[in-house]
């Protein structure tokens, strides 16, 4: 039951979010194509680096985590350092 409550919430949110975009910005261009794929790539290795911290955690036995918990924290490194990403390279204009 809690799995259909945060999906209904996840297209809620999505939904608000492309309902209070103003409707003279575009949905994509060149531009924030190639942002988006920088971002991406930049939270990609961010995750690797992630990845491979978790495994010293695990392998010096700091901290005991599950499965469940590494695998969550992964995702939510991946979503939250490709949002920051996203949103700093658009603040910081184009890339090189």
């Amino acid at each position: 039951m809690s799995t259909v409550i945060s999906m209904i919430t996840v297209v809620l949110l999505i939904w608000f979010a492309r309902w209070k975009r103003p409707a003279d910005v575009p949905e994509s261009d060149e531009r924030t194509k190639k942002l988006g794929a920088y971002a991406a790539t930049y939270s990609w290795l961010l995750t690797l680096v992630f990845i491979t911290l978790l495994f010293w955690v695990d392998n010096l036995a700091v901290v005991k985590l599950t499965v469940m918990q590494a695998l969550g924290t992964t995702l939510l490194v991946m979503l939250l350092t490709m949002s920051v990403f996203r949103w700093y390279l658009n603040r910081k204009g184009d890339v090189e």
